[in-house]
């Protein structure tokens, strides 16, 4: 869930149940849901995590697409960034973007890479250090492996 800037309308990615980003007023009145599933922009394969960023963008993990789309407030597709298996993402307070084994600036640009950061959640504290947990996640291949439930600290230094 992701709240907007100004409005404070609620989005809601839907990824277990029909690959649909939900919408919602500030009070909590249903407004829209988007697309559903597929591997065209604007279609989603598993949307998990979902943020707002500075610039007020939509931002989803479209994870078993491998990829972050962005969307206006009004569900208009804007971009999509390459990302490996993206289950969650977390910004930051200098707004860089984690998402998948990728950090990423607000243009979009992949500033690291780490097959270290392999996450099913996702979350930073006000020191810039990121927590991430794992039950389970994908091989190189798309192969499912399950792993020791777990949770990992990076500390920002």
């Amino acid at each position: 869930m992701a709240v907007a800037g100004p409005t404070g309308d609620i989005f809601v990615s839907d990824g277990y149940g029909q690959s649909r980003i939900h919408r919602f007023s500030a009070g909590g009145a249903w407004i829209c849901s988007r697309v559903g599933p597929g591997s065209n922009p604007g279609e989603f394969d598993t949307p998990h995590g979902i943020q707002v960023d500075c610039r007020n963008r939509v931002l989803v993990a479209d994870r078993d697409n491998n990829r972050v789309q962005l969307f206006d407030v009004e569900g208009r597709f804007l971009d999509e960034w390459p990302a490996w298996s993206p289950a969650d993402i977390y910004i930051d307070k200098d707004d860089y973007i984690f998402a998948g084994r990728s950090i990423f600036n607000l243009d979009g640009v992949e500033l690291v890479y780490s097959p270290e950061i392999r996450c099913h959640a996702l979350c930073g504290d006000s020191g810039g250090n990121l927590y991430w947990s794992m039950v389970q996640t994908k091989d190189e291949s798309g192969k499912s492996v399950v792993t020791a439930s777990l949770m990992k600290k990076l500390i920002r230094i």
